[in-house]
């Protein structure tokens, strides 16, 4: 199974994760490292 990993921000991370669900691709959250503010990119991988 192939992915691609996709940096999201704050304003967009919602509308994204429901675009996903509409069209029923599965992701996945990446663990946020220790030290980086909640404000910057979010990354989520999206299984194709």
């Amino acid at each position: 199974m192939e992915s691609l990993k996709v940096h999201l921000f704050k304003n967009s991370f919602n509308p994204f994760l429901e675009l996903l669900r509409d069209h029923n691709l599965q992701y996945s959250m990446v663990e946020q490292k220790a030290g980086v503010p909640m404000a910057g990119p979010m990354d989520v991988l999206v299984f194709l």
